[in-house]
């Protein structure tokens, strides 16, 4: 039940989508009917602590599902997720007074607004991040949502946290921050989280801030091939997550890592991405390889 309650939690405060929520896997679907399920999953979907609240649309849209869910197992659903979806439902005003006390109402957002998203890193462990995850490019850049690639390399990095234990650690093309957060509550002595984008330098910097990390990270404006002072740096781990997804940056892209290795031969490079065109994966697979060499 623990690994369900915390697969469910995560989930919900990265929100993401009904359509991909995954209540249960295949072995533990079963649990969905046990008398305390229903118990404890109301706590996370209406927390005393306003701060974990997200966008009322996106709670909604959970509650439904779970709720279907219910009904085809031929579960009898609570009182008071029944009575919170009725309100919602029906009264297009928005909650009514008994569900605002379960908890802080969070308005739902446009399409391009800022809202919170929170990452668990351990069961009782997360940080947030304020991004727009329904926006894919906006003002000249896609670093307003954490990417695929970005949440593949963090379950990576979760999953060896001796990576970057007591290890300086640089971030290309940071975006949110997410991966330079994570590298930060998983043990990294330092992270320096670059963007070349100035928008989104304030966007981490807010982020860094807003999770009192502001002493282990620093937020700079790093443009590829430009030659930044920070490519004279040893790092000892180099992080980036869909930075090759523009196949006109992957000459600079390069140059940049070529420096960095200069100054470090033995800093660990981790790049992700996720793989779209074939074109672009062979284009940056071949000179990455060469340079590693």
């Amino acid at each position: 039940m623990e690994a369900l309650m915390d697969s469910f939690k995560c989930q919900y405060h990265q929100l993401v989508p009904a359509r991909n929520f995954s209540l249960a896997r295949k072995e533990q679907v079963h649990l969905l009917t046990h008398s305390d399920y229903q118990d404890r999953i109301e706590p996370i979907l209406f927390p005393s602590d306003v701060t974990l609240a997200v966008p009322e649309t996106y709670r909604k849209s959970i509650v439904k599902l779970l709720i279907r869910a219910l009904e085809q197992m031929q579960v009898e659903v609570s009182e008071v997720l029944l009575e919170y979806y009725t309100s919602v439902t029906v009264q297009h005003g928005g909650p009514s007074n008994t569900t605002q006390r379960h908890v802080g109402v969070v308005e739902p957002p446009s399409s391009a607004e800022v809202v919170p998203v929170r990452y668990f890193y351990r069961p009782d462990k997360s940080f947030q991040v304020y991004e727009s995850p329904s926006v894919l490019v906006a003002q000249g850049t896609t670093g307003h949502k954490t990417w695929e690639a970005a949440l593949a390399l963090g379950d990576l990095l979760l999953a060896q946290p001796e990576l970057l234990a007591s290890q300086s650690v640089l971030e290309l093309g940071a975006g949110t921050g997410f991966l330079s957060l994570l590298s930060s509550k998983l043990g990294a002595s330092h992270v320096v989280s670059t963007d070349g984008s100035e928008r989104m330098v304030e966007l981490m910097q807010s982020n860094v801030t807003t999770n009192r990390e502001q002493d282990k990270i620093s937020c700079k404006k790093l443009w590829f091939g430009e030659g930044n002072e920070l490519e004279m740096m040893p790092f000892d781990v180099i992080l980036g997550a869909d930075v090759t997804y523009d196949e006109s940056v992957l000459e600079s892209l390069c140059k940049t890592l070529k420096r960095l290795l200069t100054s470090n031969p033995m800093a660990r490079v981790m790049i992700a991405a996720t793989v779209r065109r074939q074109a672009t994966y062979v284009r940056v697979a071949v000179p990455a390889a060469v340079l590693m060499c």
